[in-house]
């Protein structure tokens, strides 16, 4: 947790000194600051792709891990507040119950009958949870978190590599401009003036 704050100011000096390449590049008319920066610029863009193609091909797994990480919580929902909280909110959120189905919490209630959490409920009322059974399924969630929760994460997903296109196409345009600057300036530093 503490290495994020350091991770940030690192990244923003990076992008600082980058930056400064092509800000003071362009104003004392340095082509050798403007090739630079062009240079850092395509290796970020390298950088992107990479990162673009790991996430893609992590995007397959992640059923799997939300479905892990869903089953062992489910576990703690009695004795840990945030946890209880974070299901709580995801159920009511996402309208589904369980990481699979509504059936999977009766483990993790001490009760000789089914019990689920309150949450679960299409009608929210206290103790609604507690008449859970096969038979009534109209007044409860029945599909699983998992589903759900897969299907926002991917469409994040999708959204950031939207985003993350735009920016690359940015970063190209940035490219081309600090080349054509470059050359210019590299072509008009060694005219003879008459």
């Amino acid at each position: 947790v503490a290495t994020v704050p350091i991770i940030l100011i690192a990244a923003g000096v990076i992008i600082l000194i980058i930056g400064f390449l092509g800000c003071c590049g362009a104003w004392v008319k340095s082509h050798k600051m403007l090739y630079a920066y062009a240079v850092i610029i395509v290796i970020l863009f390298v950088l992107e792709i990479v990162g673009g193609i790991i996430a893609v091909k992590k995007n397959s797994k992640v059923k799997g891990i939300l479905e892990k990480a869903m089953k062992k919580s489910m576990g703690q929902y009695q004795s840990d507040k945030p946890t209880r909280v974070a299901w709580n909110t995801v159920q009511k959120e996402l309208e589904c119950c369980g990481s699979s189905h509504a059936g999977e919490w009766k483990p993790y209630f001490n009760a000789t009958s089914e019990v689920i959490p309150d949450s679960c409920c299409k009608t929210i009322t206290d103790g609604c949870g507690a008449k859970f059974s096969e038979h009534s399924k109209d007044k409860f969630w029945e599909k699983g978190c998992v589903d759900e929760l897969t299907k926002k994460v991917k469409t994040s997903l999708e959204a950031m590599a939207a985003v993350a296109i735009i920016f690359a196409l940015l970063e190209l345009l940035g490219v081309i401009v600090a080349c054509c600057l470059g050359r210019l300036f590299h072509t008009t530093e060694y005219q003879v003036i008459e």
